[in-house]
């Protein structure tokens, strides 16, 4: 079919002292600013910390594009990402098992493009470190690591760029149309709906 291709791909990554953002869950004692005071169940804190960790993963997935002409075009991608504590290929921070993408994008004259594109990312999970810490002393230990798991993420985002001439473009992108509250690691949330403007110049 004219202008129709499918491209399917796998990989297999190794990778030392990833970027991989951790949060922390405290048990025992904390400290209030006065005296040390006990925890009946384990805190979790909205903290993200890039310690540096080796992760081994594979992914596997689909990309579908077409184009008709110079006026439309249309292009969709999905990706499965295995998760685990030890374990996971590294796509963003959030370390989506799902990720489902897809873009239309028309150009109903011939200097100006409009476009729409919608994101779905499932099966979000956070690390933690498991830290006990006594009250005793400044020293906490490591208990151990766990998974927390995130909501689903839904992002539909509209577009559009106009080329004045040669030269100059300006442009405007809106993200989060649907106003999704989500988090982006443990109690740190996104953005709800936002939108840039910009120019760009061409020497």
């Amino acid at each position: 079919f004219k202008g129709l291709s499918f491209s399917p791909f796998v990989g297999f990554a190794v990778v030392r002292d990833a970027m991989v953002p951790y949060g922390m869950t405290v048990t025992g004692s904390v400290y209030n600013g006065t005296a040390p005071e006990f925890l009946n169940e384990p805190v979790m804190t909205a903290v993200a910390q890039y310690p540096g960790k080796n992760m081994n993963g594979f992914k596997a997935g689909l990309d579908v594009a077409y184009d008709y002409a110079d006026l439309v075009h249309v292009k969709a991608k999905y990706m499965f990402t295995p998760q685990g504590d030890d374990y996971g290929y590294v796509d963003g921070d959030d370390r989506a098992e799902h990720r489902l993408s897809a873009e239309l994008k028309v150009s109903p004259v011939k200097r100006l493009d409009v476009s729409l594109g919608y994101e779905l990312r499932s099966g979000r999970t956070f690390l933690y470190e498991m830290v006990s810490n006594t009250g005793l002393s400044s020293a906490a230990f490591v208990k151990g690591h766990e998974s927390v798991s995130l909501e689903n993420v839904s992002n539909l985002g509209f577009g559009a760029a106009y080329r004045i001439n040669e030269l100059l473009t300006v442009s405007g992108r809106a993200e989060n149309l649907l106003n999704r509250r989500y988090q982006n690691y443990y109690g740190m949330y996104a953005q709800r709906f936002h939108f840039l403007l910009g120019a760009s110049l061409t020497f």
